[in-house]
């Protein structure tokens, strides 16, 4: 509204008094130069600032956790009440709450075996311990304060856009936390990418302008008693040249395959590599891919889709896109810091897939004795593993569905928040090897950046892009960043209570006859409260 009310009052200020029309300018031919540049930049804008969010809405969160929470105890009997919150029935379809959708079945089953241990539980079966009942209720609570965090931290318009316009399905699975950031999507990774570019960089013509430009490998002796004079480099270092290749992708090490000096792969002529390099950039400056037709592609429905070539927009494929990278930086050229980012995340995406244990699997090994520890122990002291009775059987087994789903994508978030921790970590240490080839600053980088040459730091334009070099790698993800850390303070605001409560069950004799403090519950509150203080820690 602010811009359209100045926008009147320039097109006033600005009528000639000859009488002729005015033309806005929007209604002007734009030319081929910086008005078109501007145009296009501004609508990427328009889309960066609807999808990137860095401040947290607590009039979402309250509302999301409520409905969450109603819908999660209720089902399909809180429909009046969620309509009523919601704004009508699109913002139950792109939540999964319509109860006639697809999409809701897996949860109306478990919601079904919920409410059943619910009315169990009100008849107070004999056998049934108190700390399954609080264990039950932490779960939900566990489970709905992360997704209330992922709608308070989406701007105002895409929160809007959930209650009013259908939203692809696509798009709604890369908020998920365990869809869209643990094994990244291709373009997922595109969008966060190129939110990040236009964030930092801006248009693409002014990306292609921000670069960065490399010293050469040595290639004699020559080279390389001329290159020691100017960074810190030793004999031992620089003996060998690497190649651009690497061997044992799926190995622990993943060791980069390097070559001798003499014996350099020669594919590509040294003096053809910059102006190959630009050639590409020029392609894709021309390629037409804004930021607005990414999010459009799984925004916008089937009509608008993202093109899936095996060639990118340079006409190159991805690995010889990356292979001109290295080959221009090695032999001393300018790389702009666009390829140069999206080097580094290629190479960390390689690195993750090698070195990263299963989560699901793990996890598991903490949620299942979590959930079964009660029923032994009631099997050692009572003789019944689920209760003497068909209530208290159905008690139990009702809130078992419910528990083990909350618990299970609640650990594997926070496992999605530890990995994501590790890869800007690696982005950071990518960033400080390109000011050294000493081994301490690039011990622990990916094998691809390991083996690019130093940036040459006598060149002022090369400061500034490692400056916004650095602050890429850190805005990669934001939104998802954004939310592992809102998950980490709730898990160890988690933490206290559990903590408290057993303490308080300890010390206080009435309420430890009303909380029936004893082993299992001690077992119970043991095992959460490890795999909260594990998580807490690898975050």
């Amino acid at each position: 509204e602010l811009e359209s009310g100045l926008k009147d009052l320039s097109n006033k200020s600005e009528e000639p008094a000859c009488g002729k029309p005015y033309v806005a300018e929007s209604e002007k031919p734009q030319s081929d130069g910086g008005d078109s540049h501007a145009t296009k930049f501004h609508m990427d804008l328009e889309h960066w600032v609807t999808e990137v969010s860095e401040v947290f809405h607590y009039r979402i969160f309250f509302i999301e956790l409520l409905g969450q929470m109603i819908h999660t105890i209720l089902g399909p009997l809180s429909i009046p009440v969620l309509l009523l919150l919601y704004g009508g029935k699109v913002g139950l379809e792109n939540r999964s709450f319509w109860p006639f959708s697809a999409a809701a079945m897996p949860g109306n089953i478990i919601w079904l075996f919920l409410m059943a241990g619910i009315v169990a539980n009100f008849f107070s079966p004999a056998g049934v311990m108190l700390i399954e009942q609080k264990f039950a209720f932490f779960c939900l609570f566990m489970r709905n304060l992360p997704i209330a965090t992922k709608y308070a931290y989406t701007s105002s318009q895409t929160w809007d856009s959930f209650n009013r316009k259908p939203i692809d399905a696509k798009y709604r699975a890369y908020m998920n936390m365990l869809v869209g950031w643990y094994m990244i999507p291709e373009e997922n990774f595109v969008l966060q990418a190129e939110v990040a570019f236009v964030g930092v960089i801006g248009s693409h013509a002014q990306r292609s302008e921000v670069r960065v430009k490399f010293l050469p490998w040595p290639r004699n002796e020559k080279d390389l008693l001329a290159m020691r004079k100017r960074v810190d480099v030793s004999s031992k270092t620089m003996f060998f040249a690497p190649t651009g290749e690497v061997l044992r992708p799926k190995s622990c090490r993943r060791k980069a395959a390097r070559q001798r000096i003499m014996g350099r792969d020669a594919t590509l002529p040294e003096c053809e590599m910059q102006s190959l390099y630009d050639g590409m950039s020029s392609l894709k400056n021309k390629s037409e891919r804004s930021l607005g037709k990414i999010r459009s592609s799984f925004l916008g429905g089937k009509e608008q889709k993202l093109e899936a070539d095996a060639s990118g927009p340079t006409g190159y494929s991805q690995e010889e896109d990356e292979k001109i990278v290295f080959k221009t930086a090695a032999n001393g050229g300018e790389v702009a810091i666009e390829d140069l980012c999206l080097y580094f995340l290629r190479a960390v995406q390689k690195s993750e897939k090698a070195m990263c244990p299963p989560i699901v699997k793990l996890n598991l090994i903490l949620v299942l004795p979590t959930l079964l520890v009660p029923s032994f122990l009631r099997l050692k002291n009572t003789g019944y593993f689920l209760g003497p009775d068909p209530i208290a059987v159905l008690a139990v087994v009702g809130l078992w569905p419910s528990n083990f789903v909350c618990l299970l994508s609640s650990l594997c978030f926070i496992a999605v928040g530890a990995l994501d921790m590790w890869r800007r970590r690696a982005l950071m240490r990518s960033c400080a090897a390109m000011l050294s080839v000493q081994r301490e600053f690039r011990r622990h980088c990916p094998a691809e950046v390991d083996m690019l040459p130093v940036l040459d730091f006598s060149d002022v334009k090369t400061i500034a892009g490692w400056r916004k070099l650095r602050q890429l790698c850190g805005e990669w993800g934001k939104f998802y960043h954004h939310r592992i850390r809102a998950f980490s303070a709730e898990f160890f605001a988690f933490l206290l209570i559990i903590l408290a409560d057993l303490m308080v069950g300890m010390l206080v004799p009435e309420y430890t006859e009303l909380s029936g403090v004893n082993l299992s519950s001690l077992l119970v509150a043991g095992l959460v409260r490890t795999a909260l203080v594990v998580s807490i820690l690898l975050l």
